[in-house]
């Protein structure tokens, strides 16, 4: 499962179902933002905005219980800040990244969907 909603709830508790839907909306934007950001840092080669990145993605992904997003940021905030990159590597690990943080993106995109749902009924 690319995210687990129920870390969410052990960091901020018991929150109304519309505050919830406000936190998952702002991490699924701020993701599709930062992916794209992560992207272009790679491409422009810029080390140090990529280690601010992901650096930040690694935090809100494991406080979203985006678990493998938050170990595929760990792994890039690392390589960010390696002496000597090796450009094969960081490809590779884009890839990776992309993979994990489409996932958490989709996955985020499903629950939004389900809390709107259930906003319809009532």
């Amino acid at each position: 499962m690319a995210i687990d909603l129920s870390k969410l709830s052990r960091h901020v508790g018991d929150i109304s179902s519309e505050d919830e839907q406000d936190l998952l909306s702002t991490f699924h934007s701020g993701l599709i933002l930062r992916h794209q950001d992560v992207v272009n840092a790679v491409k422009q080669r810029d080390w140090q905005r990529l280690k601010t990145l992901t650096h930040s993605l690694k935090s809100s992904s494991l406080y979203y219980g985006a678990k493998q997003l938050h170990l595929c940021c760990e792994q890039g905030e690392q390589l960010a800040g390696a002496r000597q990159l090796d450009l094969d590597v960081i490809q590779d690990w884009l890839v990776s990244f992309t993979k994990h943080s489409q996932a958490a993106q989709h996955a985020l995109a499903e629950a939004l969907e389900q809390l709107e749902a259930g906003h319809d009924r009532t």
